[in-house]
């Protein structure tokens, strides 16, 4: 039944009487959904893969199902006789969902197990069914909360503007609040499942008061009525009372509503697709962890709060508020254009005034979030205010602003679904970040010019020539420089001499002799190969891939560990028939394993297409292996390949980026092991690179705790003083070094490849086994997800596994694979020559440098035994 329609002419605008208790409950709410859709990515990254495809199916039905709620709850405020009640249902259904959704989670994948999610058609069609299906219905009742209670709450037209702006901005105050808890605290301490509960227990709090609360249209129907009889039965609205309201807004056209729609649409898609960008600049700019997400993601949400509650004061404001707010939107933007370039300058000027300890750490993360809402607050906060002016200038009826709520965020949602998609998927093909960037500010003047309908024709032929050059510029993106972006310098702990002079003096100094080779924005994130100078690193040029500035592979750096993750799993494994590398790099590894007659396949899993894109450059370091008929490259997330796979490998290789990088944590996870267990065929090995440098005792400590969780037998190989193989299986591979000398002395390519490395027997190889450190960690899982901020924390600290704790464990003995390798020769020991040029190969080679290795000291007491 509809509510009757009320009108107050005459009478100034009231102060809005939103009650405390229902704001601090908007906002309570608000930080739930954040922590939400914060867990939900996590669980449905688990069924559907990390990477940039599975995310856009993931954010296709949360942001469908929020948009659909706009809508369905809009129409439903003008029917429903209490909607305090409405949204007490709604909020109690979102809580209990949150409450039963692990284990719905769990049914579901399950259930789902035999579906092979193959892209694109098979992950966008039956992923967002599964995904439709996890976080449909409680995202469709998120979107109760402005609709209904902007249509509980407004007492009159005129005010309704400001209860709109009032409900909307301290709801997304609350969403800031839920990001910054589940990025810095929940997550990491409680869990996803933890998490779940703490945001349903907010869920469940706003129900029960809801349901038990007084309807405020109801309340204020009696308050009237008793007032009226007081003063001799002349209603309060005819003296210009309590009740009475200013004229209500002319209505608009229908031309005019149709316009103010597209532009809520334009602002959802610029809103999404700014901070898109922002979080791949900020990303570029100090290191793509979680923490980096988490700062862009609360610096938007609070300026978007911040702007609609701003615009909420202004009542009055009609159209040319509405264009001069999308005006300012896009001149702060074109102001700031020509500082993105500069920002990783300024994060490492930032980064040199903290200490490497945790106080420096939670310091800096503070400065860092104060100087990206300086820079880019302003745009967003212009950004936030720009649904309540539209709204302001849309309400006609009070009987109608409910709906109109839900029809304006409907519009707006369906513009972030848009934005999403196009900012981190469909537009890096044709532009880059900065492109994209301006493409957000020419979004602002279109939107300008669809407000300037009611402006006239000067105006509106003005703003239209206006988008149109800001069009034009972003072919040529004046004043950007991308290479600013291909290396980072996040990793630099200390000053350059040029720190402290200036952006361009600094970038001249930092990037001095390296040549840039191949770079792209892609939808997983910049990649970029370049190559150094011959005087640093002696007699060779290196290249490097680098992800979003970090690099991942280089052919001089890591070469020997790149070799050693092929040859020693592939020797010591009974067959080589069938290869899985996880993570491409410079593609090394991959060709090393093409080195072995009898390996008939060698797959290797890629999650970013613009590494996939670099591989030819590195032709004459892989043997060509992208040429190798054996060589088959599966682009996608390692994790959904793996689940989807009915295969079975003989080796995986896992050769992952480090953990404090965002997503990078669940391949150390217990149910990535468990995926690789059950992929491994019978007497199949699995190989983990693990880097000891940025990392502490406790990160190793967990992974090797993880790792023998699920493997009994763990051996562990130091292939660079930085860098371990964890080598694992199900039966001890001790027995099979025989044949691992018979393939040795069968195979002249992978002899000269380890030659290369400055391993000239095989005996030199095994003697880069060491006994596992006596290190021990909480198990890493999913639903626990605490690697990545110990270790994102380690990184900015600058932690690294010293050599005490490195070599902690107990001796080998006779235990080691290269005392049992030497038992079985004829002569059943070593010659002192040959025990020689074993310690001599146990370097840390980089081209022609070369300095021992931490297990040298152990290792030459080994020898000693042997040679007893």
């Amino acid at each position: 039944m509809a509510r009757p329609r009320r009108t107050f002419p005459g009478a100034p605008p009231r102060p809005v009487a939103v009650p405390p208790v229902v704001c601090a409950l908007v906002f309570a709410t608000g930080a739930a959904a954040m922590m939400d859709q914060i867990v939900w990515q996590r669980y449905l990254a688990r069924l559907l893969g990390g990477d940039a495809s599975a995310t856009a199916v993931v954010l296709a039905a949360f942001l469908g199902g929020l948009s659909l709620g706009y809508r369905a709850f809009g129409r439903l405020a003008q029917r429903v006789r209490n909607p305090y009640k409405a949204y007490a249902l709604a909020e109690g259904f979102i809580g209990l969902w949150c409450l039963a959704f692990p284990a719905l989670f769990a049914a579901v994948e399950q259930a789902s197990a035999g579906l092979s999610l193959t892209p694109p058609w098979g992950l966008a069609l039956q992923g967002l069914a599964l995904a439709a299906v996890l976080v449909g219905p409680p995202t469709v009742c998120m979107g109760a909360t402005a609709p209904l209670l902007t249509q509980a709450l407004s007492r009159d037209v005129a005010t309704s503007g400001a209860v709109h702006a009032r409900v909307y901005g301290v709801n997304t105050a609350g969403a800031f609040l839920g990001a910054v808890a589940a990025g810095y605290v929940a997550v990491p301490e409680l869990g996803l499942p933890g998490t779940l509960v703490l945001a349903a227990s907010l869920n469940l709090l706003a129900a029960a008061w809801f349901a038990l609360a007084r309807d405020p249209v109801q309340a204020g129907t009696a308050a009237s009525v008793a007032a009226s009889a007081s003063s001799g039965g002349r209603s309060l609205d005819e003296e210009g009372g309590p009740g009475a309201g200013p004229p209500s807004p002319s209505s608009p056209g229908r031309g005019l509503g149709f316009a103010l729609m597209g532009l809520a649409f334009l602002n959802g898609f610029q809103s999404m697709g700014l901070e898109n960008v922002l979080v791949r600049f900020v990303a570029l700019s100090s290191g793509g962890s979680a923490y980096a997400f988490t700062m862009v993601v609360g610096m938007f949400v609070l300026a978007i709060a911040a702007g609609a509650l701003l615009a909420g004061r202004f009542a009055r404001l009609g159209t040319r508020a509405v264009w001069l707010n999308q005006m300012a939107i896009a001149a702060l933007l074109l102001l700031l254009f020509p500082s993105l370039d500069t920002w990783p300058y300024w994060a490492h000027r930032l980064r040199l005034l903290f200490a490497p300890d945790l106080a420096g750490f939670w310091a800096c993360q503070a400065a860092g979030f104060a100087a990206l809402s300086l820079a880019a607050g302003g745009p967003a906060l212009l950004i936030g205010a720009a649904v309540p002016l539209v709204f302001n200038r849309l309400r006609s009826d009070l009987a109608t602003v409910g709906s109109l709520s839900g029809r304006i965020l409907c519009a707006n949602t369906v513009g972030n679904l848009t934005g999403s998609l196009a900012a981190g998927i469909l537009l890096h093909p044709l532009l880059n970040n900065g492109q994209i960037y301006l493409l957000c500010a020419v979004l602002s003047l279109a939107g300008a010019w669809l407000a300037a309908r009611e402006l006239g024709p000067r105006t509106r032929l003005t703003t239209g020539l206006a988008a149109l050059a800001a069009l034009a510029l972003i072919p040529a993106a004046p004043g950007y420089d991308a290479q600013r972006f291909m290396m980072g310098t996040f990793r630099l702990q200390m000053p350059l001499a040029s720190s402290c002079v200036s952006p361009k003096t600094f970038f001249d100094e930092f990037h001095d002799g390296v040549e840039r080779l191949f770079q792209e924005d892609g939808p997983e994130g910049t990649a970029s190969v370049l190559r150094a100078p011959r005087q640093i690193w002696h007699s060779e040029q290196p290249l490097a891939v680098f992800v979003n500035g970090k690099s991942d592979s280089s052919t001089v750096a890591d070469m020997s560990t790149l070799r050693l993750l092929a040859h020693i799993p592939a020797l010591l494994a009974p067959s080589r028939g069938r290869s899985l590398v996880i993570g491409l790099g410079t593609g090394v590894t991959s060709g090393e394993l093409a080195r072995y007659a009898d390996a008939s396949s060698i797959e290797t899993a890629e999650i970013s297409s613009s590494v996939i894109k670099a591989l030819p450059l590195f032709a004459a370091f892989t043997g060509g292996v992208h040429r190798e008929p054996r060589h088959r490259l599966l682009h996608g997330d390692a994790f959904r390949i793996l689940a989807r796979s009915a295969d079975q490998w003989d080796l995986i290789v896992s050769e992952p980026s480090n953990p404090w990088v965002l997503g990078v944590d669940a391949l150390f996870s217990r149910e990535f092991y468990r995926l690789a267990d059950q992929c491994l065929a019978p007497g199949g090995v699995f190989a983990q690179w693990v880097h000891v440098h940025d990392a502490s005792a406790q990160v190793l400590g967990t992974v090797i705790s993880t790792l023998r969780e699920r493997f009994p037998c763990v051996r562990v190989f130091m292939t660079q003083a930085n860098d371990l193989l964890l080598l694992a299986s199900r039966e001890d591979l001790a027995p099979g070094v025989t044949a691992a000398g018979a393939l040795w002395a069968a195979s002249p390519g992978v002899r000269a490849s380890l030659a290369e490395a400055g391993i000239c027997s095989l005996e030199a190889l095994l003697g880069r086994e060491f006994p596992l450190p006596a290190l021990t960690g909480p198990v890493q899982t999913l639903d626990k997800p605490m690697l990545h901020y110990i270790a994102g924390r380690n990184y900015f600290m600058g932690a690294r596994v010293s050599e005490r704790q490195l070599l902690s464990g107990a001796p080998l003995n006779a235990q080691g694979l290269l005392e049992r390798y030497v038992s079985i020769r004829p002569e059943g020991r070593l010659e002192r020559a040959e025990a020689s040029a074993i310690l001599s190969s146990a370097v840390d080679r980089r081209g022609e440098e070369a300095t021992p290795l931490p297990l040298e000291k152990q290792l030459e007491e080994r020898l000693e035994t042997i040679m007893r």
